[in-house]
């Protein structure tokens, strides 16, 4: 089955008040590989863009001016992960956003890497940068893992390390 890793860039962390203004989605299929089949789009959230969020993510006002609201993107991406288990690094980080934007939860399986992690290796450290250090997934440019594109293939890697049989833990 056809999986879909999902990341997103906000105006901040708080999901009830914050808004979306990058959304990725990669899908990957039952060998863990890319399909090719990306839904990506800076999206406009109708209200200003904290300058320290503009710093982190180099997405200014003026970048999102004439992007999409996440309501004009709703139908596109619920086409996209319609029927498919969706990956996220966290829950919170994420798909709270998501819920929020669209007004309910997305009744598709949901894969916490992060809570999967802390499964499997109960005595180690599970956050992003731990995880990709442990899987020697190729991060050699910092701020460009935190951008949502490179993140979701980060993370397809991440859930190729996790789940795939035979695979070593080290």
């Amino acid at each position: 089955m056809r999986k879909i890793v999902i990341d997103i860039e906000t105006t901040g962390q708080s999901f009830e008040k914050d808004k979306i203004i990058s959304l990725v989605a990669v899908e990957i299929d039952e060998g863990y590989r890319l399909t090719g089949n990306i839904l990506c789009s800076l999206v406009n959230p109708k209200h200003s863009i904290p300058r320290q969020v503009s710093i982190k993510t180099g997405i200014t006002q003026a970048t999102i001016q004439n992007k999409p609201s996440f309501s004009e993107l709703e139908n596109s991406f619920l086409s996209f992960v319609d029927g498919k288990d969706i990956i996220v690094f966290s829950e919170s980080e994420s798909l709270y956003f998501i819920y929020t934007a669209l007004g309910f939860a997305l009744p598709n399986e949901i894969v916490v890497l992060s809570e999967l992690a802390k499964k499997k290796f109960p005595k180690e450290k599970c956050d992003f940068f731990a995880l990709l250090n442990k899987f020697n997934i190729d991060n050699l440019d910092t701020m460009l893992c935190l951008r949502p594109l490179s993140k979701c293939y980060m993370l397809a890697q991440m859930y190729k390390n996790l789940t795939a049989k035979g695979d070593k833990d080290e």
